[in-house]
């Protein structure tokens, strides 16, 4: 646990953080990212939001850099989200949630030959 030395109020600031920086990977946020690293300058006073704007950033560089990996590489990731995606539509059925519609079907043969 690399946390295990924080004090719970630190503990709570990385948790907090981490969670805004993965619901950052949602694409509808990429165009606002390209916009505002465009003028991207360190700021006085504004450290704390800069610093989760980065986070926010780098998490989603991450992200969408699964197709610049080697090709074995790339096909691993692809296959994981495959699995996961699929776990999660199977998880909101059996709980009568509604489903998350783009991954749905990914097993169908028809998005296979889409993607």
């Amino acid at each position: 646990n690399i946390f295990k030395t924080l004090e719970a109020k630190d503990f709570g600031r990385v948790r907090q953080r981490m969670i805004e920086g993965i619901m950052s990977t949602d694409m509808k946020n990429h165009g606002d990212f390209v916009r505002l690293l465009q003028g991207f300058q360190i700021q006085p006073g504004v450290i704390d939001k800069q610093a989760q704007f980065l986070v926010e950033v780098v998490l989603h560089a991450a992200d969408l850099s699964g197709p610049l990996m080697p090709p074995d590489i790339s096909l691993r990731v692809l296959q994981a989200l495959h699995t996961e995606f699929s776990a999660q539509v199977e998880d909101e059925r059996r709980l009568g949630i509604p489903v998350t519609t783009f991954m749905d079907g990914l097993s169908d043969q028809v998005y296979g030959a889409k993607s």
